[in-house]
């Protein structure tokens, strides 16, 4: 999956967008936690290796939705498809269970990712502001409502199509987790907190 996102980034041609990809992948502590992080702690790939495996997924959504919605911008939505959740980094820590730091509660993913994607944006020289503008949007607006987590709704068509594609990612893996918990079950429904009623056979 990593290997596939490696690629991915070697074929963005904006020479910004290309070179804020590499100051993440560069980064070789940055690139340790991204193959190692879970994704969250009770609702979706919440398991060693389940950051990975979710932007690998969402970035590969937002490719299938740019070959439908040709007015998309593609590098960028999937420039941000990577990097939307950089500061989960921040927000866990884990060893035998997976905990939010300080700063993951009190603050939250969105916003420190948003933060570590503006530091490095600020660090490279020439930076179109028009273009840290929409990138930071993008990121800050990726959980789509406030209830969810978001700074901001989604206000560019790149967000939305983004926001979409991680919240299909999320609730379809923690529904699938939901049922994969269950398989030995001889039940066929099941109630879930979050997701109602869902039917395991």
């Amino acid at each position: 999956m990593f290997n596939e996102l490696n690629r991915i980034r070697e074929t963005i041609k904006n020479e910004y967008l290309k070179a804020l990809l590499n100051e993440f992948f560069e980064d070789e502590e940055f690139v340790k936690k991204f193959k190692e992080m879970p994704a969250s702690i009770y609702h979706h790939h919440n398991f060693i290796g389940g950051y990975l495996e979710h932007i690998y997924n969402v970035v590969k959504i937002c490719q299938t939705i740019c070959n439908i919605y040709k007015d998309l911008n593609k590098e960028l939505l999937l420039c941000c498809a990577i990097l939307h959740d950089a500061g989960k980094i921040l927000e866990y820590k884990y060893k035998t269970s997976i905990e939010y730091t300080t700063e993951g509660s009190l603050i939250g993913n969105t916003v420190l990712s948003e933060r570590e994607v503006r530091k490095k944006m600020d660090s490279i020289d020439g930076f179109p502001e028009e273009l840290k503008r929409k990138v930071s949007h993008i990121v800050l607006s990726h959980h789509g409502k406030s209830e969810w987590g978001s700074a901001i709704e989604p206000r560019i068509k790149e967000a939305l199509a983004l926001h979409l594609a991680d919240n299909l990612d999320a609730k379809l893996q923690g529904f699938l987790q939901i049922i994969e918990q269950h398989k030995d079950s001889n039940e066929e429904v099941v109630k879930d907190n979050r997701y109602g009623y869902i039917y395991l056979k």
